[in-house]
């Protein structure tokens, strides 16, 4: 006897109770493909964003920089020279140095009078290129160059938008020095950068390390030596790189990879992971609910006919793989039903997604690094795994929920009583 041809007519005899079932499996699947699209997505754009604007695949700064980097310990730097000299050729790199400054604004040009605390980030204008896209993504004016005149700032939109600036506009910064000493300088913005990392467009304005050096008493030191790695086995090569230039990092030097840096990120990736994981799991707890209770109707009312069939030789393990073949059918339906829906998900999601002003304004600190427009991005992976979840917590229910019954006397089968 063919059981699955026996089964495929079994759940076809209540199509309006097998249709209800299987809709719990293609919500399940299409959830769960949707969302792990949607966080893998928004994910690798973080990630990606950190690596071209922040961090680099690595960099090499002081481990008291590195603990107290929030604070953007200005006085925390050291001389990279030793290191530079090191440097396998072809391999590149940049510095930077960070340093909290308060920026003044003044009733014209402006509309208003005010004050904003910022990062300062001084850049080298002969390599930042190299490491870094922001040069890349200019909404006015220029970046950093070797031709900028000398009090060259570069501010990000978000900023720019909050006070109304625009290039040529007139702008005074004041900071604490390396050294202690409290510095004001008067600086033009020659330029407004606006990065798929909206956070970073209103936290960082940019200095030219030729103009900043000198006023911020940095002598020859920085804060961060930052490196860009290639796509292919980038974690092989950073490794072999940093054992190579260990000996010459000075006492208290250390190097970090991104993901070390940037674990505030890592840590809400995992979290948003971890919540739409518990949703689809209460999804697919429905789904063995469901399925479960569909079976044990179906059984209760097939008593005789089970009888029947058990009287004629069928053997309980086989009448057992018959119930377990009706929900594993049911749930492959639903769940190439939920493939092929989540399929259509993700091709809007991957290509349109959701735009939220309010990340790209400022409105919402997330530590996603994103320009507020969250696409997904296509994970076969993850869409199979969900398919196959369906199926198998089909089967399963079937199976539990069917068990019992087996036991059965055929006798008791065939009267439709419970003994």
């Amino acid at each position: 006897m063919n059981l699955f041809y026996l089964a495929y007519k079994n759940i076809l005899r209540h199509k309006r109770r097998t249709i209800f079932t299987g809709v719990t499996v293609v919500v399940g699947v299409l959830l769960y493909s949707f969302l792990d699209s949607l966080n893998t997505g928004v994910a690798e754009e973080s990630f990606r964003n950190v690596q071209e604007f922040e961090t680099g695949f690595f960099e090499i700064t002081k481990e008291s920089y590195f603990k107290d980097r929030d604070e953007v310990p200005v006085d925390e730097s050291f001389n990279p020279s030793a290191i530079i000299a090191s440097i396998p050729e072809g391999l590149k790199y940049t510095t930077r140095s960070y340093f909290k400054t308060e920026a003044n604004i003044y009733e014209n040009p402006y509309a208003y009078d005010g004050s904003f605390n910022l990062t300062g980030v001084i850049v080298d204008p002969k390599r930042d290129q190299d490491v870094f896209e922001t040069s890349k993504y200019m909404f006015e004016g220029k970046f950093i160059s070797e031709d900028s005149p000398k009090g060259a700032v570069v501010v990000g939109s978000l900023l720019a938008s909050r006070i109304g600036a625009k290039v040529g506009y007139p702008i005074t910064f004041s900071m604490r020095t390396k050294e202690g000493t409290e510095q004001t300088i008067d600086a033009v913005i020659t330029g407004i950068v606006s990065t798929p990392a909206a956070k970073l467009n209103g936290r960082y304005v940019y200095f030219s390390k030729d103009f900043m050096d000198e006023a911020m008493e940095m002598g020859d030191e920085v804060s961060v030596i930052h490196f860009k790695l290639g796509q292919f086995s980038p974690d092989k090569e950073y490794e072999k790189i940093v054992a190579s230039l260990k000996p010459k990092m000075p006492s208290g030097v250390s190097a970090y990879k991104w993901s070390d840096i940037v674990t505030d990120l890592i840590a809400f990736v995992k979290f948003r992971k971890i919540g739409s994981l518990l949703i689809v799991g209460l999804i697919f707890i429905i789904t063995f609910v469901g399925i479960a209770n569909t079976m044990l109707m179906s059984v209760n009312e097939r008593s005789f006919e089970i009888g029947a069939l058990m009287s004629l030789g069928m053997r309980r393990r086989e009448l057992l793989r018959l119930f377990s073949y009706e929900g594993m059918l049911i749930g492959l339906v639903g769940a190439l039903m939920g493939f092929l829906l989540g399929l259509m998900a993700n091709y809007w999601g991957v290509n349109y997604g959701f735009k939220i002003d309010d990340i790209k304004n400022g409105k919402i600190d997330i530590p996603f690094r994103t320009s507020g427009n969250l696409r997904g991005t296509w994970h076969f992976s993850g869409m199979m795994l969900a398919v196959g979840m369906a199926v198998l917590v089909s089967t399963l229910s079937s199976f539990f929920a069917t068990y019992r019954f087996t036991k059965k006397k055929i006798v008791s089968c065939l009267r439709g009583v419970d003994e």
